[in-house]
């Protein structure tokens, strides 16, 4: 089954199989993935199969019928982990998490040293 999904779509990456119903008359198996990231950056599809017959039940087309929510759902996992780009832009986005690291590091400190200062102007207006 999983040779029949991957000859439908080629450019097909298996991220899970389920299968349900195990050892019973109505089993079925579902393969689910996403494009490569040279075909498309952001979809998801799946075929069930009925485990006995391995006729197809149902599929949800690779590249077609990728909803609003699916769509920016993946973009915003593939953003947040980078996976769509080599080794250069794992690179990038590791130097772009140090830098934003050290700037709230920064501002932090920053806030410590003149909160005490501004106290202490405040007290001696007061006393004035």
């Amino acid at each position: 089954m999983v040779e029949k999904t991957l000859g439908l779509w080629p450019e097909l990456v298996i991220r899970r199989v389920n299968i349900f119903n195990l050892g019973d008359q109505n089993m079925h198996v579902k393969i689910e993935g996403h494009p490569s990231f040279s075909s498309k950056f952001a979809g998801l599809g799946n075929a069930v199969y009925h485990a006995a017959s391995g006729e197809a039940v149902s599929k949800k087309e690779l590249m077609k019928d990728t909803a609003f929510f699916n769509g920016a759902r993946v973009t915003k996992i593939r953003l947040h982990f980078g996976d769509f780009g080599g080794l250069g832009l794992k690179l990038v986005y590791f130097g772009l998490g140090i830098l934003s690291c050290s700037v709230i590091v920064s501002n932090l400190k920053t806030k410590n040293i003149e909160e005490p200062m501004e106290k202490a102007t405040r007290r001696v207006a007061s006393l004035s």
